[in-house]
């Protein structure tokens, strides 16, 4: 009998986009694979996918943001009745909410097999906003008590992020699993020629304060103020259920300006790079830039932050250049350096590329978790795999 694994994750979109492929390699290494999300938020699209990939979908009711004790409560009973039900050998939990209502289910339930994935902190922890200064010793003080006892199956994104949870969740460093990401598909993003014309340098996610979006926009009028001919190119989509979400007042007006383009969210990501010279991420912090590994898998240089997780991408001036955050003037400067310097900007471009294959494959990655779910199997009592 085949080992069942359950994913638990807040939304069907945000499987489809980050962890489909693990789950098809683990269905292909012979596990029986549910996934436990809230679905339809952006579609139906999403868990067709999951359904045509062969996974079994159930759904949960999740509140990806705020704390509403009796919704929170009733999220968490769902899960536990699922739990029961599947009697699960491995749970995947990803991110704050999953870990803290996933890790209580799964005690409760008996599961042994316990994996806790956190891509990052979260709004509660970047944002500098009176709502979240409160919520955080709430959300520090649930996650830490989840995570209590775990000796194993912990996984975060950078070493600065291993660091603090480490600390926060009071666990030995040493039994948390610095995972670079969620891995890169070398075939679907693969490299092109630069495009002509003058330079695009093009942003791709959520249009969020906390990516530095007003720190790139001022940049980019500093470069028009120099006559650099570039345009800024943003594409994705607010974020209404999170605070720092950018308004469409501010966004529209941003449009107005010659140098910016705004382009919807597109689940074809390797075009925008092939329509694309440089790829940016001005983030505050990360879990890691998994846009900037996508840009490097199509041969762009890159220009992002100094800051964790995106240091984990960008090897700084050979891969791409980092700027300080909150720091427009810098910015302006790493674009103009490789908006004019053709040769170094190929050179970075081409570094990128290789890093990719050599560290931030898809397969790769896969790789390193289904041991991780090997090594839980059979250290329980639950079935081989078949």
């Amino acid at each position: 009998m085949a080992s069942r694994l359950a994913f638990l994750i807040t939304e069907d979109w945000y499987f489809r986009q980050h962890f489909l492929g693990l789950a098809i390699a683990a269905r292909e290494a012979g596990y029986a694979v549910h996934v436990l999300c809230r679905t339809g938020e952006q579609g139906p699209e999403a868990a067709d996918a999951i359904h045509a990939a062969g996974l079994s979908l159930h759904e949960i009711d999740f509140a990806r943001t705020g704390l509403n004790p009796i919704k929170d409560l009733a999220t968490r009973r769902r899960i536990t009745e699922v739990y029961r039900d599947l009697e699960p050998d491995i749970v995947h939990h990803v991110a704050l909410k999953p870990i803290i209502h996933g890790q209580a289910a799964a005690r409760a339930v008996g599961v042994g097999g316990r994996v806790n994935f956190l891509p990052g902190f979260g709004h509660v922890y970047t944002s500098k906003g009176i709502k979240a200064r409160l919520l955080r010793p709430l959300v520090s003080g649930a996650l830490s008590t989840a995570l209590a006892g775990e000796a194993r199956g912990v996984m975060v994104m950078n070493q600065d992020d291993r660091r603090d949870l480490a600390a926060l969740a009071r666990v030995d460093p040493r039994t948390i699993t610095v995972l670079p990401g969620t891995g890169v598909d070398p075939s679907r993003f693969s490299p092109t020629p630069e495009p002509d014309g003058d330079p695009i340098v093009t942003y791709v996610g959520r249009f969020l304060k906390d990516k530095g979006l007003r720190d790139l926009v001022a940049a980019g009028r500093l470069l028009r103020s120099r006559d650099v001919p570039v345009t800024i190119r943003l594409v994705g989509a607010p974020d209404p259920s999170n605070p720092a979400s950018i308004g469409a007042r501010e966004l529209r007006a941003w449009e107005r300006e010659n140098f910016i383009e705004i382009l919807p969210w597109t689940r074809d990501v390797a075009s925008v790079w092939r329509s694309s010279h440089l790829a940016v991420l001005p983030s505050y912090r990360e879990g890691f830039g998994m846009s900037l590994a996508e840009a490097a898998a199509c041969g762009r240089a890159l220009i992002a932050t100094d800051v964790q997780g995106c240091r984990e991408v960008v090897l700084d001036r050979r891969s791409g250049l980092l700027v300080p955050p909150h720091d427009p003037i810098a910015l302006a400067g790493a674009i103009e350096t490789l908006a004019f310097e053709h040769g170094l900007r190929r050179q970075f471009a081409a570094a990128a590329r290789q890093d990719m294959l050599d560290r931030l494959s898809i397969d790769r990655i896969n790789q390193t978790v289904l041991a991780l779910y090997q090594d839980i199997v059979a250290a329980g009592s639950g079935p081989s795999i078949s």
